[in-house]
This record gives C-alpha cells, structure tokens and sequence, in this order.
C-alpha cells in the first residue's frame, strides 16, 4: 500500500526575501510508493525532498505532517 504523506501549514524558505514563494502550496500530499518507504519516517523525508524538488524551493516548516 502506497504512503500518502499530508504536509499542511507549509512555510517554504524564501532565502531572507531573496525568492517569491507567495505562490507555493500552503498545504501538499505527497503520494510515495510502499517500495521506497519501509517506514512512515522514510515515506515522510522522501516527501519532504519531492515537494522541495518539484517547487524549486526548500521547506522552512510545516504545521502538521500526516501519514496514511
């Protein structure tokens, strides 16, 4: 069964101001493959690098991190 990671209250780093974020998901679910997670702590640190891949952006914070 796949891990679907749910990333909410996300604030991206916006390099002191250097980048425009403004324009970034507040909220994500990430869906990862049950053969690259063994665990909810892998599915969550493989979502977290996804999400800063696809948006170009790291993650400063988040508010909540949910695994189903």
């Amino acid at each position: 069964m796949d891990w679907q990671v749910y990333l909410y209250g996300i604030q991206w780093d916006d390099g002191k101001g250097e980048y425009d974020v403004s324009e970034l998901p507040e909220n994500l679910c990430v869906t990862i493959d049950d053969h690259d997670a063994e665990d909810e702590k892998q599915a969550i640190e493989l979502a977290l690098t996804e999400a800063t891949d696809e948006f170009g952006s790291l993650i400063a914070s988040t508010e909540q991190i949910t695994v189903k």
